[in-house]
Parts: C-alpha cells; structure tokens; sequence
C-alpha cells in the first residue's frame, strides 16, 4: 500500500486536535504541528505523540522540507515513510505505511548524540516549502523493495550475494550477501545455498548476536553447520555505524583473525554489510570507483535501479559519496545536520588511504592494519 492512498481531505481554516499535538491548519496547508516525544523510536530515532495520518491531512507530502523547532536548535528534516527516500545524514521525519508511529531521526546517526532531548520535549513542526533536490531523482529508491523472489530477476539479485573482488582483493576470502538467517522473504535460503555453493570456512553475521543464533535455525542449514562446528561470528552491529566505532574496530579484528573464506551479512546484506566490506575493499588497493559500484550494485539489486542512469547517480551522492567524506573529514561529525555535501569531490577520494587514515585515527593497531591489508591482497 502507497503512502498516497493515506490522503484524507480537510477543510481550509481547520483546527485538528490529535492526542497532544495541535495542528492548524490554513488553505490545505499545514502551519505547524506542536508535538511532544514520548519515547525511542527505531534506528536510534525519537517518537512523537503525533499520527501519521495528521501529517497527510494537514497537507503535508513525502519529500516536503520541514522546519524543526527543538528547544534549543532548529533543524531541517526530510518527510519520508518506511525510512525510504532519505540520504545518508540528514534529518528526517519519518512514518510507516502499516501504521501510525511517526520518528523524527537522523539516517545512519544517533540522533542523541546531536540532539539529546528526553520525554516530554516539545517540537514544533512547520513545512518549510519545496522538496529534497533529490526527491524527484530517485523514484525506485524511494519506492522501497520486495521481499517477494518472483519480484527479481535473478536469484543472485535476489539475495543480493557475490564474491568481493575489488582492488587486489583475495579470490576467495570474502563473500557478502543478505542474511543466510533472518526470514526476509526466502532471501535467507539463497543466501544460505550461495555460501554452500561457495564452501565458505565462516560464517559472520552482524544483524544477529550469538545470543539469539538458535532462534533462526532451520533444517539443513549451511550456515547453521558452520554454527554448530564453532565457525560462525554473530554480533548484532548498530546500522549507524559511523557512531560506533568500537563495532568497526570488532569488524576489521574479526576479518584479519579468521584465517580462510567469510561469508559475512546483515539482514539485507546492502547497508551495513555494504559500509564494511566498501572499507575491506579500500584497504585490498580498491579504486573509489570500484568501491562506489559495487555499494551502488546492491541498490540496483533492490530496487531495480539501472547503472549509469541519473538515480544511480544520485543514490550514490546521497550515501556512499557521504559517508566517504565523513571518513575522510571525521571532524564533522560533530555537528553533522550542518554539513555542506557541496563541496564533496568523489573525484579526489583515495579510497585506501582515506580508510587507512580513519582507522588509524578511531585507534586501529597499525601493526595489525598492515596485517589485515595483507590478508586480504592477492599476493600473486
């Protein structure tokens, strides 16, 4: 179901009263919205006591620009449902087609750790005018994607798995795919006949810890023989992995001290999985370029996204383009909402030495740096 079909007319001039927000709303467009958080939402995102569907009738559409007033800070954020059609780092307001929760978070960050309000902190919402510049350049990637393998064209796209072989990396040392575990959809049997097919030595999840392993097993499990042989790391990683440093550190330690092939997931195999191995891939002599597309390809796995076009583009300046800048100016982080994308020059990034930079810098052994570089080239 479309966000759009939630449409509901109102009146011009009407005043909608909805649990402790007010909304006044003028000419069929939304004011400003008094709304109060009430608790954690998910992704590291704060919950509002204000309805879905009273952001759609005061006018409100996806893609809208909206002025947020905390407090002690104002911010711009993004309208967006099922946290579809968001990039990288900006603030978004987001709600759900299946139900009436509404976050206001920031995409791949903690919002606490810009903005660290509590309970009861009220924010009023207004909508600016105009649109994200990306919002009408990206009708698949804000669509979302199936679950569904009759959706795909290929199985391979479907479980969005393959070999890493980027830069100088290894044949045979690292394959990525969705989770070969989690049921989103039957993806996870694919994953699960790949890495067979593949005879990957370890399996390593970071969507689900070891604690919850057994929940997922099923009969005849590839992944689920190397759990019982002692051959799987589970650990279920934060998606803002950029706040979490310690995690990427467990990463790159993890990778370096399994000696033999890794297949290594998320649920989806295309964020997380997508961030880690585009690092592994900058440390094996990857080309920005080649780091750039093979992120990119997941998305086009996902949501039929065609290489080369303007969205491809786009999606790639939205996420991966940004979260190499933050690898390479770590700094502003700080205050992340406050970034100018501008003046990014993909162009100029030295995918290697700008990980190799980051790592050293968030405290990496730079013993072992040079060990895991190692262990992923081809020495041939």
């Amino acid at each position: 179901m479309g966000p759009g079909k939630l449409l509901i007319p109102v009146a011009a001039a009407a005043v909608i009263l909805v649990m402790a927000g007010t909304f006044l709303v003028q000419n069929d467009e939304c004011k400003t919205i008094e709304a109060e958080i009430v608790g954690a939402g998910t992704f590291d995102s704060y919950l509002i006591d204000v309805p879905r569907d009273a952001f759609y009738a005061g006018g409100i559409e996806l893609g809208d620009r909206l002025v947020l007033s905390f407090p002690d800070k104002t911010c711009y954020a993004y309208f967006i449902c099922d946290h579809s059609g968001i990039a990288s780092l900006d603030m978004y307001v987001n709600c759900y087609s299946g139900d009436q929760d509404v976050e206001i978070g920031i995409y791949d960050y903690q919002i606490g750790l810009l903005l660290d309000y509590g309970a009861g902190t009220k924010v009023s919402i207004a909508k600016e005018g105009g649109k994200a510049d990306y919002f009408d350049k990206i009708p698949h990637y804000s669509a979302g994607y199936s679950d569904e393998r009759e959706d795909f064209g290929s199985a391979q796209e479907y479980g969005n798995y393959r070999e890493v072989t980027q830069g100088d990396f290894k044949k045979g040392r690292l394959y990525r795919s969705a989770s070969p575990m989690q049921h989103n959809g039957t993806r996870y049997l694919y994953c699960d006949a790949f890495l067979r097919e593949v005879d990957a030595d370890y399996v390593f999840s970071i969507s689900i810890g070891m604690e919850d392993v057994e929940g997922y097993r099923y009969p005849g499990s590839y992944a689920f023989s190397l759990y019982d042989e002692g051959r799987m790391v589970a650990r279920s990683l934060n998606p803002a992995v950029l706040c979490h440093e310690d995690e990427i550190l467990f990463v790159m330690d993890t990778v370096l001290d399994l000696e033999g092939s890794i297949g290594i997931s998320c649920s989806q195999g295309k964020d997380r999985t997508g961030i880690y191995c585009a690092m592994l891939e900058s440390l094996a002599g990857a080309s920005y370029q080649e780091v750039r597309d093979d992120y990119l390809l997941s998305m086009c796995n996902y949501y039929g996204i065609e290489k080369g076009s303007i969205e491809y583009d786009t999606v790639g300046s939205m996420v991966i383009d940004r979260l190499f800048y933050i690898f390479q100016n770590p700094e502003v982080l700080d205050d992340v909402t406050d970034v100018d994308w501008s003046i990014m020059d993909i162009g100029g990034y030295d995918a290697e030495g700008i990980v190799t930079e980051y790592l050293l810098g968030i405290g990496m052994d730079a013993g072992r740096l040079e060990m895991l570089k190692s262990s992923l080239r081809d020495s041939q």
